[in-house]
């Protein structure tokens, strides 16, 4: 069972040793399954080791959704060190400026970096090329690794703001408030990934009312999901932590394309397919849209921008499933509230639904003091997956925290 007293290396071991040949993995031609993935993890963890990569040591990635972002996370996680994920679109001045501030020992970038970036990111001992990769896995795989002792209260990632505000800032996220998310998930999707209990009698009732078939088909069964957010982002990140860690299946796109996302549903028989609300928007705008078999489907998960209420019931409407709307920040980890399979139409198309399993929340006016229902203010959380702070911030973070 999926703990927050894990580490993320712990916690993908105990899901590919539990189900080794069932396919976790899916990016264009390649395929892999729980146990090649595992691996593969194993084997970069052994090639950085060799590198000189320690405990604490920051490893920036400058990549794509896909297989070698999977495997370099888990390989981080492997050896206690800290992931820095990074943009892939981020050129010369903002990737400068994140890698001076981040100061990682290891850069692995889908492409090469300029001379100019380099020299101003004097932390920097090795930039590894994706093409690179493999010949680093041969290494390690010849060479046995000795595995630290990482607490989940150990960090382990630094996740950079998208600088909507101002200056991006670096949240300090552990194993534990990485994972916590994922365990919430877990409890409020008991009601589709497992068969109907008792204790989920009524949610069921209503859900079945509204999904049937959709619902019987998927209930029970390892889930399908079509990821279309980049792995910069929290959102998009905790989407690959949910898929794997939940021993369901991930498809992936390196870049969003709308007749690609639909075909690949149709083509994968997806279950869940997250994208922001403008991905929808587009695929919706398609005039083949009504082409493609999207019948596996039983959620559409949106985020990381508002989502209109007429857009969420378009989305119900022809994409024929629920909508899930998720609400978070990158400072929690990602998800604080979201709708569900149980809640009315009406409900998922026009609010973000409630807190998340384990999330506590309140309105408080400036002086954080707690306001009665139908005030405004700010909202104040409280979770396994609450950041540490911002790093190398202190004055920031004793404003928020």
């Amino acid at each position: 069972m999926l703990s927050t007293q894990m580490t993320m290396a712990e916690a993908i071991r105990q899901v590919a040793d539990s189900r080794p040949d069932q396919e976790a993995l899916v990016c264009g031609e390649v395929r892999s399954t729980y146990g090649q993935l595992l691996e593969r993890i194993r084997a970069l963890a052994q090639g950085l080791h060799g590198l000189g990569v320690r405990r604490g040591d920051k490893v920036a990635a400058l990549l794509p959704p896909g297989p070698e972002f999977v495997h370099l996370f888990f390989a981080v996680a492997e050896l206690g060190a800290v992931i820095v994920p990074l943009n892939p679109q981020l050129r010369r001045r903002g990737l400068s400026g994140i890698l001076h501030d981040a100061e990682p020992v290891a850069l692995v970038t889908f492409r090469p970096i300029e001379d100019e970036v380099r020299r101003q990111a004097a932390s920097l001992r090795h930039v590894i090329l994706t093409a690179d990769l493999p010949d680093l896995m041969a290494a390690g795989e010849a060479a046995p690794l000795s595995l630290p002792d990482v607490s989940p209260h150990d960090l382990m990632a630094l996740l950079y703001t998208s600088g909507t505000t101002g200056t991006p800032k670096g949240a300090l996220h552990t194993h534990r408030t990485l994972l916590a998310p994922v365990v919430a998930s877990i409890k409020l999707r008991e009601l589709w990934m497992r068969r109907p209990s008792l204790k989920t009698l009524t949610q069921t009732a209503k859900a079945l009312a509204r999904y049937r078939e959709r619902l019987l088909r998927a209930a029970g069964r390892p889930q399908t999901f079509l990821s279309t957010v980049g792995w910069h982002t929290i959102t998009g990140l905790e989407v690959m932590l949910q898929a794997l860690l939940m021993g369901d299946r991930l498809v992936v796109m390196p870049r969003f394309h709308p007749r690609e996302a639909l075909r690949l549903v149709e083509q994968e028989r997806a279950t869940v397919l997250v994208a922001v609300p403008m991905a929808f928007q587009v695929m919706l705008g398609l005039e083949e849209f009504e082409r493609y078999d999207l019948s596996s489907l039983l959620i559409c998960g949106t985020g990381a921008a508002p989502c209109p209420p007429h857009l969420a019931r378009e989305i119900q409407r022809r994409f024929g499933c629920a909508v899930h709307i998720g609400f978070g920040a990158t400072e929690t980890a990602g998800g604080i509230a979201a709708t569900s399979l149980a809640d009315s139409g009406k409900r998922q198309a026009e609010t973000v639904g409630r807190p998340m399993p384990g999330m506590e929340v309140k309105i408080v006016d400036q002086m954080r003091r707690e306001l009665p229902p139908g005030r405004v203010g700010e909202l104040a959380c409280r979770s396994d997956s609450v950041m540490l702070g911002y790093y190398r911030a202190p004055e920031m973070t004793a404003e928020v925290m």
